[in-house]
């Protein structure tokens, strides 16, 4: 145990250090057009839930049209922090305007590095290493995501989303022709290798569906484990509004979980799950809770408000106003699938509470 907080003080004690790093790192590179754009990671008003709905809108606006189908990979890095190469992140980061000193200290920081295994009372020979950045280190995952900003798609038919070290390619296929899928495939295997990147081949997978279920009987099931705690507390006379507030806090916000990206384009078979655990939670509780369309509307309201604010976000054109400035221009969707994702639900929300 003592060892433990010793190792979690240290982490700290390097976290509260490299903090000021970090910050004059993002506030330089931050501004587009250091970014690429579909880069997601460690940008002002970018989300997960950002990266899924804006790669759903490509699939889903292409699907619209005949004679298409997509081709969706996602990407995964073998190491990926342990393969930075501090020269070449060097020279990446001397394109991205960031200060000499800065550049110089994050080599310094890199390379040479001693490190050894401890298990119990038993410790390897030091070994010194200058290749990748340290896991669990506040700037390793910014570092990777501008080791890797130069990666991007040259072809409009395939769009590349990033999430530090999550990558996904997106191929929009038009009458069979696969051949921009495979070719920006092929280049970002080049990438790679110039890169010291190795693609981990068994994690490296295919979409086969746009379901949801898999993801709403994972939360679901987190979140009826947890209704387990708010029985015990009930059970020990916890007050009405300190239940509520263990239940937002640790029911509700599992339940929510990229509740912008799934919820509206759900089956009723799949919502009956969720509905069902908010229902026991206020009998629980002995009051009534945020339903989840309450929950979803409100957060697609928020996150659709930042967007139109936003003249970086990537979807910011979407958000386009008619000439009346009163309202926005609806998407053009053909099928419900389209119809019921993120941004046409969002552009009629923004419509019709005005």
């Amino acid at each position: 145990m003592e060892g433990k907080l010793q190792s979690l003080t240290c982490l700290k004690t390097c976290a509260d250090q490299l903090a000021p790093i970090f910050s004059q790192i993002f506030n330089r590179t931050s501004p587009d057009p250091y970014w690429t754009p579909l880069q997601f990671a460690y940008r002002a008003n970018r989300s997960v839930d950002d990266a899924v709905n804006m790669g759903l809108h490509f699939i889903l606006q292409h699907l619209d049209k005949s004679g298409t189908y997509v081709r969706i990979l996602f990407v995964d890095f073998s190491s990926a922090f342990n393969t930075i190469i501090p020269n070449l992140l060097l020279q990446k980061l001397t394109q991205l305007s960031v200060p000499t000193s800065i550049c110089q200290w994050i080599t310094s920081f890199l390379t040479e590095r001693q490190q050894l295994v401890k298990l119990g009372k038993y410790s390897s020979s030091t070994r010194t290493i200058s290749t990748g950045a340290p896991q669990g280190c506040v700037l390793s995952p910014l570092l990777f995501s501008l080791y890797t900003n130069d990666c991007s798609s040259k072809d409009p038919s395939v769009k590349l989303l990033k999430f530090a070290d999550d990558t996904t390619i997106i191929g929009l296929i038009q009458d069979g022709d696969e051949s921009a899928y495979r070719q920006e495939v092929k280049e970002l295997a080049v990438w790679c290798s110039h890169n010291n990147l190795e693609l981990n081949t068994l994690k490296t997978v295919e979409m086969t569906d746009l379901k949801w279920d898999i993801h709403i009987d994972a939360i679901v099931k987190k979140a009826q484990q947890r209704l387990f705690f708010l029985r015990q507390l009930r059970k020990f006379n916890l007050p009405q509004e300190l239940l509520k507030q263990f239940y937002t806090a640790i029911i509700e916000s599992v339940l929510c979980t990229s509740i912008t990206v799934w919820f509206s384009s759900a089956t009723k078979s799949d919502l009956r799950r969720p509905h069902w655990t908010v229902r026991t939670a206020e009998r629980i509780i002995g009051t009534t809770l945020h339903t989840l369309q309450e929950l979803y509307l409100s957060r697609v309201s928020k996150k659709a408000g930042k967007i139109t604010l936003d003249p970086s976000h990537p979807a910011h054109s979407l958000s386009e106003l008619l000439p009346s400035g009163r309202r926005y221009r609806a998407l053009s969707t053909r099928t419900a699938r389209h119809r019921n994702s993120f941004f046409p639900q969002a552009i009629h929300l923004m419509n019709t509470s005005q």
